[in-house]
């Protein structure tokens, strides 16, 4: 699973800091795409923020693979082509 919002923030390019929550973080790789960090530890979340407010150079690393991500895997057309071979092999 993955939140719309959080598609969006990474087509635009931006790392995002999300909780270990399938339903959140489907679309983020940790260290990767973004920084996923254990559900209800506002400490590390407070951490995964600090360190890309630190770290303009991962801030950007992470934002730029995770605009790519977006465009690879998460575009119409992609999408289409998974759901037709999921409806296909239940046929």
């Amino acid at each position: 699973g993955y939140c719309l919002a959080i598609l969006e923030m990474m087509a635009a390019g931006l790392p995002v800091v999300v909780p270990d929550i399938t339903s959140v973080n489907g679309a983020t790789e940790h260290g990767r795409t973004g920084l996923v960090y254990p559900p209800e530890d506002v400490g590390a979340a407070t951490q995964a923020i600090g360190r890309l407010v630190d770290d303009p150079v991962e801030r950007g690393a992470l934002g730029a693979r995770a605009r790519s991500t977006v465009a690879e895997r998460f575009v119409l057309a992609r999408t289409n082509e998974v759901f037709e071979r999921e409806v296909v092999a239940l046929l």
